[in-house]
């Protein structure tokens, strides 16, 4: 699965991008790079924004627990999108209620950001991010 881990806007919001096939073993691998992210930030709680538009399959859903960066105090809300089948939606979703983790699937970039506007009042006018410049 290559991927990619940067931030949309620093200390607040990161990205990842994913595709292909993605395991558990990938995931972990990139925690570390996350949990660092977090910890360096000033602020309480800092969201990830996942393109998950090109990711074939993901790990199943009794994994999601043992993925550090998501049970980290500082992890704000995963917002997900680009996921199109409802079997795997409806996974997602369950997954997140499973593991009481803040996860929010949504259709496309511009929803994510809108819902992180909506849900988190103290970031900045997110219209100004262009997904194209990033």
């Amino acid at each position: 699965m290559p991927y990619n881990v940067e931030w949309l806007m620093k200390d607040r919001i990161f990205e990842i991008h994913a595709s292909g096939v993605v395991t558990l073993e990938e995931m972990e691998a990139y925690s570390s790079t996350i949990i660092s992210m977090l910890e360096q930030s000033p602020y309480p709680l800092i969201h990830a924004i996942a393109d998950d538009a090109h990711v074939e399959s993901f790990p199943r859903l009794a994994l999601f627990s043992k993925i550090p960066w998501l049970r980290h105090p500082k992890m704000g809300w995963l917002v997900s999108y680009g996921i199109d089948q409802p079997v795997a939606r409806f996974v997602g979703h369950t997954a997140g209620q499973i593991t009481r983790l803040r996860l929010r699937l949504v259709k496309d970039y511009d929803e994510a950001i809108e819902f992180l506007q909506y849900v988190d009042v103290t970031l900045p006018d997110l219209n100004q991010f262009d997904q194209s410049t990033q």
